[in-house]
């Protein structure tokens, strides 16, 4: 989810362009002063998208059947405490984005966005060891979690620096938000094989509790998709943004 937004906002807020100039000609040109700015770049996150979909080389991947390689949860208070080693997981429904909107306000140098999905659907192999509500968890195998309505809101803040004597702006800070809507469907293999009626009663507590759990878990999850966020563009070579100008937004008005 994350990753999305990440390479959405590198696309069409702080790109490696030198200038205006080495966008494509069909590139929305936004400019600072214009009364209708965050229109202008509401409708370039949407000509981006096939770049986002193919993805660019050397600079981000394609988000069509996302894939992370691996990834930890782990967390521990009265309610849930568990580690999870997932591997080999693939997201697939992200190429389905939709911005409900992307500001950005000129006076403080700040974007806000929120980015939806009608889907993502996860399925990976996972290790997983803990207790939640007091019942034991513990099992391996393959998993798989579909979720409708998710959504990531984002509030990235920059500063303006000089390079080669002139103006570019860089992102001091950006924080995303990840609100999940309805688990449709889940399954993990390997839960409990060992121990077939503490299966039923945790199988019964995962049901029953799945709104309360996700809840749990957001602010691990918020942590580990910012951190993988930053990885799969460190690849690519644009989380530092390297004094990013404003590629949609015309240099000689910042």
């Amino acid at each position: 989810m994350y990753p999305v937004c990440l390479l959405v906002l590198a696309f069409v807020c702080g790109s490696r362009a030198a200038n205006i100039d080495d966008l494509p000609p069909n590139f929305p040109r936004c400019h600072r002063n214009d009364p209708e700015l965050n229109k202008c770049i509401l409708r370039a996150t949407e000509t981006v998208r096939p770049y986002i979909l193919e993805g660019v080389p050397n600079f981000s991947k394609s988000v069509v059947n996302f894939s992370i390689p691996a990834v930890v949860l782990q967390d521990g208070n009265q309610a849930i405490n568990y580690r999870a080693d997932v591997t080999d997981m693939t997201m697939y429904g992200l190429e389905n984005y939709k911005f409900e909107y992307f500001n950005f306000n000129p006076k403080n140098l700040t974007y806000t966005s929120k980015l939806a999905f009608p889907y993502i659907y996860i399925e990976g192999n996972y290790h997983l060891q803990g207790n939640i509500f007091f019942a034991p968890l513990k099992g391996q195998g393959a998993f798989h979690v579909n979720v409708s309505r998710t959504s990531v809101s984002t509030i990235q803040t920059n500063k303006k620096v000089m390079k080669n004597g002139k103006e570019y702006l860089e992102p001091v800070v950006s924080a995303p938000k990840l609100a999940i809507g309805e688990i449709v469907d889940y399954k993990f293999d390997g839960l409990f094989l060992d121990n077939v009626e503490i299966a039923k009663v945790a199988n019964y507590v995962l049901d029953q509790n799945m709104g309360l759990i996700v809840q749990e878990l957001l602010p691990t999850i918020n942590k580990i998709l910012m951190n993988k966020g930053a990885v799969v563009s460190a690849s690519s070579g644009c989380t530092k943004f390297d004094a990013v100008c404003l590629v949609g937004i015309s240099r000689r008005e910042l």
